[in-house]
């Protein structure tokens, strides 16, 4: 199977116009899809080793904190490389790749919500996302490509959020002809396991969609629940749909899941395996 995310399918899609969508412009005023508040029961739970086994391959995330801290200070792969997180306050600015020379990935922000990501290659930039907010549980996110000099607009996506912050649509297309929707749903009575972690909500809009084998943790972790299903829907074609189950084993954190498991079909596809401070 192939992964499908959104920043993939956006940065494969035709330019679509709309007019709001220009490059350098900020959210509308509106509060964007905040999540649920955790509980008393669900604060104080951090996660600091994740194992994740995709087909062949095994990574191993180690996730260290800065001193007295809810913030990732880095997150050490192992031969995978090193990513290591920049703060402004609360909100996550730039994560830079060690194994990497002027790779980093840098996030602006615009009425407390995300505004613009953008991925650098060598210092210099190479794609970004833009995000506008024509509501509070509405999302729009648009890809850019850059060339020569020159930003070419690629694909926009609508994304939506239900009322605990948890991404549950997402749809776009330049044509109908190129037209898809993703469809999530969630357990709502568990905890993602980055829940607490400071700015992982905000950086991360599209928490929890992927489908397919090429995994990372960023994409697997939802935002405020874990996700249960994801079906991506192709015109023309049958769904993709990817199903997630979960265990429960650390009695101090019995609402965060210590091993996720995603199969397609009867297929595994991947399995994690976490263990928090």
């Amino acid at each position: 199977m192939k992964k499908v995310t959104l920043y993939f399918l956006a940065a494969s899609m035709i330019a679509i116009s709309c007019s709001k969508d220009k490059p350098g412009s900020g959210p509308e005023e509106n509060e964007g899809p905040d999540i649920e508040t955790p509980s008393t029961g669900e604060s104080g739970t951090f996660p600091t080793k994740i194992v994740l086994v995709a087909g062949s391959e095994t990574t191993t995330y180690n996730i260290s904190y800065l001193p007295n801290s809810n913030k990732i200070e880095k997150i050490d792969k192992g031969d995978a490389g090193l990513e290591t997180f920049e703060y402004d306050g609360d909100l996550i600015k730039k994560i830079a790749f060690a194994n990497s020379d002027g790779n980093y990935r840098k996030y602006e922000y615009s009425n407390n919500q995300l505004s613009r990501e953008t991925y650098y290659n060598n210092g210099q930039p190479g794609e970004k996302n833009e995000y506008t907010y024509p509501s509070d549980k509405k999302v729009t996110m648009t890809n850019y490509e850059y060339n020569n000099g020159v930003w070419t607009k690629g694909g926009t996506f609508n994304l939506e959020f239900d009322s605990k912050g948890n991404l549950i649509k997402g749809s776009g297309g330049a044509t109908e002809m190129n037209e898809m929707s993703i469809n999530l749903s969630y357990d709502l009575e568990k905890s993602s396991p980055i829940l607490n972690i400071t700015g992982w909500q905000k950086a991360n809009l599209t928490g929890g969609v992927i489908i397919g084998d090429n995994v990372s943790i960023s994409d697997l972790l939802g935002r405020r629940n874990n996700p249960t299903q994801t079906s991506l829907a192709l015109l023309g074609e049958d769904p993709m749909v990817l199903n997630f189950s979960y265990e429960y084993t650390d009695s101090r954190h019995p609402t965060f899941p210590t091993k996720i498991t995603g199969k397609n079909e009867d297929n595994p596809v991947f399995t994690a395996t976490i263990t928090y401070r």
